[in-house]
């Protein structure tokens, strides 16, 4: 089963094994996927959470709180999406992008 994660660097997509796994699971396949750490992680499947601009607006975001909520209790399934807010840093796979010199490539007359 796959689960779409909407964060501030995109759409990315986590493999996972049932519906029934945990909020507790669901975040530590984040982290073993897409190396974000479980403690900077904010779940939820309201999208405004990707609006929160303080540490108290994601306070407001309850739905995934309790670790021990299984995904099929949050009417989550095969495609469906979570949003991700997180703290720091990290590197996001891609392909490699080399800008050319456009002063090489265009001459103007």
């Amino acid at each position: 089963m796959m689960l779409r994660v909407r964060s501030r660097d995109g759409l990315e997509r986590v493999s996972i094994e049932s519906p029934q796994i945990t909020v507790s699971q669901l975040k530590t396949l984040i982290q073993s996927q897409l190396r974000i750490p479980i403690d900077n992680q904010t779940l939820s499947t309201n999208q405004n959470l990707l609006l929160a601009k303080t540490p108290a607006d994601l306070l407001k975001f309850t739905d995934m709180v309790n670790h021990s909520t299984p995904l099929s209790a949050l009417n989550l399934s095969h495609g469906s999406i979570v949003f991700l807010a997180y703290e720091g840093k990290r590197t996001v796979s891609g392909p490699a992008f080399h800008p050319s010199d456009y002063s090489k490539h265009n001459t103007l007359y």
